[in-house]
Parts: C-alpha cells; sequence; structure tokens
C-alpha cells in the first residue's frame, strides 16, 4: 500500500512540475502581449506622420519598407480633408474587418492565428480613414482608424504573427509606436 501512495505521489509532482509553457506556440499570437517568442519593436519617440507625409516601417529587416504610412490631404465636397492610408507590400497580409474590406483594429489581447481574416499577400493600398464624397451633399468617414488613440493592426510574415500599435486622429499626426513579429 505504502509503494502505492508513493507511485501515485511521484506522478503528481511529476504531473505538476511539467512546465506547459506556450511561448514557443508558433499557431497563435495574443495581440500586445510580450510572451517570449516574440520580437517588440518601441519608437521612442513614435513614429509621427502629418499632412502631407509619409514614413514606413520594415518589418524583418531586410533593407526593404514592407509597409508605407501616409498622411495626404483630399478633396470634400466642402473644402479639404486629411485621409491616412497604408501601403502594404507583396509577402505581408494584414487582418481585415469582417465589416467591410479596411484594416481591422484590433484591441489588446486579440487572438491573432491562422483562422483570422487575412487579406492577400499582394501589395495594395487601404484606407485607414478617408471620406466617401460619391453622391449626394454629404461626404461620409471611411476605414476603421478614424480618430483612435491606441489601436493594433495585425500582421503576418512569412507564416509569423505580429501587430503595429498605431494611434491615429483625422485632423492630427498618425504615431506608430511598435510593432512586432514572432521570433
Amino acid at each position: 500500500m505504502r509503494t502505492l501512495n508513493y507511485l501515485a505521489l511521484i506522478f503528481i509532482i511529476i504531473t505538476f512540475s511539467c512546465n506547459n509553457d506556450k511561448s514557443d506556440d508558433t499557431s497563435k499570437l495574443s495581440v500586445g502581449v510580450d510572451n517570449g517568442n516574440v520580437l517588440i519593436y518601441k519608437f521612442n519617440p513614435p513614429i509621427t506622420i502629418v499632412n502631407p507625409d509619409s514614413d514606413s516601417i520594415d518589418l524583418n529587416g531586410d533593407s526593404r519598407y514592407d509597409l508605407i504610412f501616409i498622411k495626404s490631404p483630399i478633396a470634400l465636397l466642402t473644402g479639404f480633408g486629411i485621409k491616412t492610408e497604408m501601403i502594404k507590400k507583396s509577402g505581408v497580409q494584414i487582418i481585415l474587418s469582417s465589416l467591410n474590406d479596411y484594416p481591422d483594429t484590433l484591441s489588446y489581447s486579440t487572438e491573432l492565428d491562422n483562422q483570422s481574416n487575412w487579406s492577400g499577400d499582394d501589395e495594395q493600398i487601404y484606407a485607414l480613414q478617408s471620406y466617401d464624397c460619391q453622391g449626394g451633399n454629404n461626404c461620409i468617414d471611411i476605414g476603421n482608424f478614424l480618430n483612435f488613440k491606441e489601436s493594433y493592426l495585425g500582421i503576418k510574415l512569412n507564416n509569423k504573427f505580429g501587430w503595429v500599435k498605431l494611434y491615429n486622429e483625422a485632423f492630427a499626426a498618425l504615431e506608430i509606436r511598435e510593432y512586432s513579429i514572432m521570433k
């Protein structure tokens, strides 16, 4: 009986001492969370883009820009506004909203995986924030990054997930605070 108790105790100790560390899990990633499996690059000071201007990020260190962010004027029915766009280069994918085809604003700890609504990997221009003045007397806001103080853009590069932390205001600067990519 004593031997059986010792075996049960050893089994319990071994079971609970095994470290089930998910930091090596490459099938998903939580936005904004540093779990040891992600490289986070923080800009201090943040990259600031004002109208009219642009700036870029090289996500994988190959000396080619993968994301280009642009602030520029746009003609409206009653004057001018400011639009914020992003050019996504070939090989990079971003998460698109399931409600529209604009880049989705993600919150902290949103899980990224292969089931997320990823764009194609071809080069494309996306509106983060702009206006649509087709027909009628009004221009409506379009894009999902309109006046967001802190939001994340989900990215995927060569089957590695990551994020870009953005602050955007329609009539102020776009700030790029950080980006990440899985190791």
